[in-house]
């Protein structure tokens, strides 16, 4: 009935570095893909299990393809997948039957809501319950109608023009297995890919968060893909640079937040191409190829390598590679597949990077690069709750630069706007990665010290006051000097709100400057 193609056309790409010319040598012989001989009955078995998930997408009773006999001018049941448990079966159907002849003449996707009883009868052999509508497309290979894809409903309306994007992906894929059934994946990794598609396109629709989007992307390559590392990369802003922002599996050197230059390694010539790579041996022959810089030694037993480009229109945001210890475990299928899943999720990643950058603006403090005071007072109302819900300690320093006034007025405000950079940069490298520093406006800073009793707090803000006092910050040649007072106020439970905690290290921070400056004075209720 169906023609099998497995011819595989050589694939010229370009090398990833600066000698284009050393291609060939650089990335070793592709991989080809073992083809094997599928019987019939193991293609039709692939059908059904890719139908299922049709069923599971759609909301109709069956689905069926229908694949064209060119001999008899018919088209032939090649798959079903029925709700129903045995309800239908199907006839083969001659193409010019009213009901089929319409896909063949528009050669679009075609929702039907009402039929004759010639029309039901010319498609089923069997039907126990009544059909009352069906959606329908048509399935090309270079133009060429080769069978159809429908799904049949007992229910009126069960179809609307929101359903024919998602069924023109499953013909897509349908004619591409119909060329060569055996190029995707075994039929259980089909069945994933499948459903995978149906989950970015809930995903598109909907405003994830940057987590939420490459966590989806990440998850679904896990199911689809054999690997030991899969990694995540995103274009920095200068578009020079990009940063690893996920790790998955063996992390060796290149972990979360490594930068390296797109104009290194094959992870940035897919940025920078915006093109994707098949490496079938990273180790093959005497030659090394690193992944994401020159410097590198080892490819930490890595060998087989796949890189998609994620883009968005043509920018490319970044690339989601996969790694295995195993060589030759790739083929051309597979990069395919990684190029629909990364293309299908540019477009939610894009809309995420720009939901993360304006949320970011919205709680950064633009000069020093702290969180700003909205983002403390959420921060605070947050840990307060939390204390009180699982009765942790936390405690909260109120910090002023001191004599920051007579400071701006001597040397100027770009001076001091330096000054400000430096005693942020200072406060935060002096805490823990844990705890949270904002600024909470002029020259004053304030901290969150979790999971900390006064004590522990006392000797954190001991580390603060030191590592400014015997700082010198720099400043177009000149150096200058600057000491801060800090107020301390552990959480306690009878503290009513935000704002009383936020008091309370106010007049301790009072207290300190009353008592000379560059010093720590700890809250109490006689103040």
């Amino acid at each position: 009935g169906y023609e099998k193609i497995s011819a595989q056309e050589e694939k010229k790409t370009e090398k990833p570095g600066e000698d284009g010319d050393e291609l060939i040598k650089k990335l070793a012989d592709q991989f080809q893909q073992r083809k094997r001989n599928d019987s019939e009955a193991d293609f039709e078995s692939h059908l059904n299990k890719l139908l299922f998930i049709v069923n599971s997408c759609f909301a109709g009773t069956c689905s069926v393809i229908f694949l064209v006999f060119q001999e008899k001018n018919t088209l032939v049941p090649k798959g079903m997948a029925d709700k129903s448990n045995g309800d239908f079966s199907f006839k083969e159907i001659e193409t010019d039957e009213k009901i089929v002849n319409e896909f063949f003449k528009n050669k679009e996707i075609i929702i039907k809501d009402d039929f004759s009883e010639e029309e039901i009868s010319s498609i089923f052999d069997k039907i126990k319950s009544p059909i009352k509508s069906f959606l329908g497309a048509p399935i090309f290979i270079e133009n060429e109608i080769i069978g159809i894809l429908v799904i049949f409903s007992n229910s009126r309306g069960s179809f609307g023009e929101e359903d024919k994007d998602l069924i023109k992906h499953f013909t897509n894929f349908i004619s591409k297995i119909i060329i060569n059934y055996n190029s995707i994946f075994e039929s259980e990794t089909n069945s994933l890919l499948f459903s995978s598609f149906y989950e970015i396109s809930k995903g598109l629709n909907s405003n994830l968060k940057f987590d939420e989007t490459t966590d989806m992307l990440i998850n679904i390559v896990q199911k689809i893909f054999e690997y030991d590392r899969i990694s995540l990369s995103l274009v920095n802003e200068n578009s020079l640079m990009a940063t690893i922002k996920k790790v998955v599996g063996q992390v060796d050197e290149f972990g979360e937040e490594y930068k390296f230059s797109i104009n290194e390694g094959l992870n940035g010539w897919v940025i920078k191409k915006n093109k994707p790579i098949l490496v079938s041996n990273l180790e093959k022959g005497e030659y090394f190829i690193p992944r994401y810089t020159k410097k590198e030694k080892t490819n930490y037993k890595l060998k087989s390598f796949i890189s998609a480009p994620i883009g968005y229109y043509n920018k490319c945001l970044g690339a989601i590679t996969i790694e295995s210890r195993k060589a030759n475990l790739y083929g051309e299928s597979h990069e395919k597949v990684l190029m629909m899943l990364a293309n299908n999720i540019g477009a939610a990643l894009e809309r995420s990077i720009i939901y993360q950058r304006l949320e970011s603006e919205a709680t950064t403090d633009e000069l020093t690069g702290l969180y700003n005071y909205r983002a403390f007072k959420l921060k605070l109302s947050e840990e307060i709750s939390r204390a009180k819900r699982y009765n942790h300690n936390f405690c909260l320093f109120m910090m002023d630069i001191d004599h920051f006034k007579n400071f701006n007025d001597q040397y100027g405000h770009l001076v001091g706007d330096a000054i400000l950079r430096n005693i942020g940069s200072s406060i935060k490298a002096s805490v823990r990665n844990i705890d949270f520093v904002a600024r909470y406006g002029g020259e004053e800073f304030v901290a969150i010290i979790l999971t900390a009793n006064i004590d522990d707090a006392v000797v954190s803000a001991e580390r603060v006051r030191k590592s400014i006092d015997s700082a010198r910050y720099k400043f177009n040649s000149a150096e200058y000097h600057v000491t801060i007072s800090i107020g301390i106020v552990e959480y306690d439970k009878d503290i009513k709100d935000s704002e009383a905690l936020i008091k309370s290290a106010d007049d301790a921070l009072y207290k300190a400057k009353e008592s000379g400056r560059n010093t720590i004075i700890i809250y109490n209720e006689q103040m």
